[in-house]
């Protein structure tokens, strides 16, 4: 961590896990979609970091995911206080 930073925090709201999940109507089973906790957290974290060392949030910020690909998320609130910084992604 650079000097002076002190911390960032980040906060996801929403996160939906991959699993499967029954329709309830045609008897197969589909996969749930949607980012996990995990991804949330990694693009919420980023983009507070990315404030406290250049002093502006990003709008929107990239995850590499395990299975390979990308998942570019919006920041949907942030807050700055000196030297702290808080990001969520809903």
């Amino acid at each position: 961590m650079r000097p002076g930073v002190k911390f960032a925090l980040a906060q996801c709201r929403f996160g939906a896990t991959i699993g499967p999940m029954d329709d309830g109507h045609s008897g197969k089973v589909a996969l749930r979609r949607g980012w996990t906790t995990g991804t949330c957290a990694t693009a919420a974290a980023a983009a507070a970091y990315r404030a406290l060392l250049s002093g502006a949030f990003p709008e929107t910020v990239s995850v590499a995911l395990p299975r390979g690909g990308v998942a570019t998320l919006a920041i949907a609130f942030h807050h700055r206080d000196g030297d702290s910084a808080t990001a969520g992604v809903i």
